[in-house]
Order: structure tokens, then sequence, then C-alpha cells
């Protein structure tokens, strides 16, 4: 969940320019990060709000709720590929591993709250830190001060399953939408908290069959690279008529005989950044 990547950032400026942090500058922190929340799921909403009513999907108010636009950014992208593997889930299992890691972070949060008044501070190094005295912990609350351990290792477990889903998932999602350098785009959104504004970016775009994509800017390279065709090769990369059904030259079985690629397919998302209108098409 974007919030706390946000609220760590800005929890770490106050930390690195002074040293520390003050309780008050740690609601600041909470007020900066629900922000730049808010903004991003705004965007992103709109940007997969944009791409359902495309493709003629309903329930498109799902995009601008928490943990449901990762789902239905699954349903956008369609069928992924995890080492081969088909995944036609991807958006579920990531928004579920999401909740697994909100609710253990939540859990931390509060033991942290609830156990405030017994923390002691310490000296190390002339470095003042704080510690847990179990001594003087009512057993009430025993449990929770022993799960604080664990709620922190369960949520870095769910994490990364978490990330290798969204990574699933946004491949696939910007290989229809961005599928001039999907990668990017999925560092963007899965690793770095920018989701919704790199769907936001992409939401003009038009839809592609990538493997299509790439066969058709395949032969464009060979053809710019090798006119008079492959050493020992017989030169023609273009299409050819046989008894009348259409041969895609050598490349054919690159994008398993799918489709070309529709007008859009190198639409860059932030030409027009901000724009009603569609995309420009690449020539």
């Amino acid at each position: 969940m974007e919030f706390f990547e946000f609220f760590g950032a800005a929890e770490f400026c106050f930390e690195f320019m002074q040293g520390g942090i003050t309780l008050g500058q740690v609601y600041l922190c909470f007020a900066i990060a629900g922000g730049l929340y808010l903004l991003c799921l705004l965007f992103g909403g709109i940007g997969l709000a944009a791409m359902a009513k495309r493709e003629g999907r309903k329930q498109r108010a799902l995009g601008f709720l928490p943990f449901a636009n990762t789902f239905y950014a699954g349903k956008i992208a369609g069928e992924a590929t995890f080492f081969g593997q088909k995944i036609k889930r991807a958006g579920l299992y990531a928004m579920l591993a999401e909740i697994g890691c909100f609710v253990m972070k939540l859990l931390y949060v509060l033991a942290v709250i609830l156990l405030q008044p017994y923390y002691e501070e310490i000296i190390v190094d002339n470095v003042v830190t704080s510690e847990l005295n179990y001594s003087i912990i009512p057993v009430r609350l025993l449990w929770l001060a022993d799960g604080m351990f664990w709620f922190s290792l369960v949520e870095y477990l769910l994490y990364f399953v978490q990330l290798i889903f969204l990574c699933v998932l946004f491949t696939a999602l910007y290989r229809k939408y961005y599928a001039r350098s999907p990668i990017m785009m999925t560092f963007l959104s899965a690793l770095l908290p920018f989701r919704g504004f790199t769907l936001f970016a992409v939401r003009n775009n038009t839809p592609v069959d990538y493997n299509a994509y790439l066969r058709r800017k395949t032969e464009e390279y060979v053809r710019r690279n090798y006119p008079g065709g492959f050493p020992g090769g017989s030169g023609d990369f273009g299409p050819r008529q046989n008894g009348g059904n259409t041969d895609e030259g050598p490349f054919s079985d690159f994008g398993g005989g799918q489709e070309s690629p529709k007008e859009g397919t190198g639409d860059d998302p932030f030409e027009e950044f901000g724009s009603g209108g569609s995309g420009n098409s690449e020539k």
C-alpha cells in the first residue's frame, strides 16, 4: 500500500535533516502520506476507468477503491505469465497479499502505540534509542510485545509475495497499454509508489497485442539493417502469398500468428500527460 511508502519517505526526510523526529512531525508525516496517497488513488482510478470504458467493462468505480483497484487492474491486464506459467488471477492474488501486508503493518503500529508507556530510552555509543522494558509490561500485554516480531516477519513475507504478483500483473497490463517499455512502467508501478500516475499517463493508449507488436518491430529491424537479407538467406522479409493464404515471413511464428498491432502502439504517455484526447500513434 503506497500510504506506508509515502509515510516512510517523509519520516526519513525529517530524520535525515535533523537527526530525529518529534511526535508533531510524525503527525505531519501521516498528513503528507495521506494526501499523496489520495492523489495517487484518484489519478489511478481515472486511468483504470478510462481503460475499462474502452474495453467495455463495468464496475469502473472499483478503480477508485483501495485494494479493489489492484484486483480491477488485474481484470484489465487479462491473462499474465510467470516463468512460462499462465496466471489468470494475478490481480486477485496481489490484492490478497496487499491486504495481508496492510493488516500486519496495522497490528505492528497498534502494538507500538499500546506499548509506548513501557519503552525506555537507553544510550548506546552516545546514541539515544528506545527499547521495551519487559519487566514492567503487564502480563495481559506480553503477547502483544512478543507478537511484534511475528507481525513484522509475516509482513515482509507477504510483501515479497505481493511484489511478485504486482510485477506479473503490471507487466501484462503495460504490454497492452505501453508496449514500448513495459518493464520501466512496471518498475514505477510495482516497486515504486507511482502506479496511480503511470496508470493515468497511459489511459488514452490503445491496447495492442504485444506479440504482434514485437513481430512487427523485429521485421522492421531486419528490413532496416539487412535490406539484402541475412547472409545465405532469401532476403525476403515481407508477407508472401501462398495459395490465397498470407505467409507473414520468417518471423510469422514470433507472435503466435496473432493480428497486427492497432494504432496507438507507440503512444508515449508523458507527451500528452493530462490530455483528454487520444495519444499520438507511432509511425
